[in-house]
């Protein structure tokens, strides 16, 4: 009797050290801080569009992208589910104490409508959430217009990490056999007052040409130059948010619209350790 009390003892300690092992091991997801990004993005319905959301977590803590079963994004009352999610290689900033990674997913548009989101949810395997605050983000998703992946034009470069917020470049491919006709993008007014279009031959911009036209078979770059709305943004301060626009253009005579990018762009300065460690609620070394 006493040797089949010690063996459930032993078995039962067992069981508790691995819980609390995991535990340790899992680490603490509510010390992640996420920049809290605005934001501007247009998309088609049930099409995904993939975000990275740069964001710091104390050098003690170990996360892994093991731990979460599910993520969300959510506010104005929906909630948009998120797939191929994925947490790139931290850095660590030694000095400070903490890593820099990136949260990568790709979000489910929903149906047609103008949506305001402002909060992330990371759901792990023990069930548990971890909510993290976004800035106001504008989804604006459109009805597809037919296959948007027949379109005429493509993307075929373009910058995913930038500075400067006043300008977007993009270089597109016209792979019909009509002229292809670069009539507009779409913009946040809140963010921007208008914008103007100017075309190069190349993406470096060293040569550039008249009109909005990409011939059949070639490729042009657009640098759309956004005019920032002053009460936005304002002189001093830091600015991080996302920016995918639609993009109008002109085939057989008919105006259509896509998304200008296959993905937003990241719009975001150098982060500065007094950023992280303020997110994160540290104190500066």
């Amino acid at each position: 009797m006493k040797k089949r009390i010690i063996i459930l003892m032993l078995f039962f300690s067992m069981i508790v050290c691995g819980c609390i092992s995991s535990q340790q091991e899992r680490g603490n997801w509510n010390n992640l801080a996420t920049v809290p990004f605005k934001g501007y993005i247009c998309g088609i319905e049930g099409s995904k569009t993939l975000l990275q959301l740069p964001a710091f977590y104390p050098q003690t803590d170990s996360l892994s992208i093991n731990d979460i079963r599910s993520l969300s994004i959510s506010g104005d009352n929906v909630s948009l589910d998120c797939d191929s999610i994925d947490l790139l290689t931290p850095r660590l900033n030694e000095k400070h104490g903490y890593y820099l990674t990136t949260l990568t997913f790709r979000v489910i548009l929903p149906e047609p409508g103008e949506y305001i989101i402002n909060e992330l949810e990371i759901t792990l395997h023990d069930n548990s959430v971890a909510r993290k605050v976004l800035g106001n983000i504008l989804f604006v998703v459109n009805e597809a217009e037919g296959n948007y992946d027949d379109a005429p034009i493509s993307m075929s470069q373009f910058y995913v990490n930038q500075i400067d917020f006043t300008e977007l470049k993009v270089a597109y491919t016209n792979s019909s056999s009509e002229s292809v006709i670069i009539s507009a993008i779409s913009y946040n007014s809140e963010m921007y007052e208008g914008f103007e279009v100017r075309k190069f031959h190349d993406f470096d911009l060293t040569s550039e040409e008249y009109g909005l036209d990409i011939p059949p078979g070639e490729t042009r770059t657009f640098l759309f130059i956004l005019r920032p709305n002053v009460e936005y943004f304002v002189d001093g301060e830091d600015h991080y948010f996302f920016i995918l626009p639609f993009l109008y253009y002109i085939s057989n005579g008919i105006e259509r619209s896509i998304p200008a990018q296959t993905q937003a762009t990241v719009v975001q300065p150098v982060f500065k350790p007094e950023f992280a460690l303020q997110l994160l609620g540290l104190d500066m070394k």
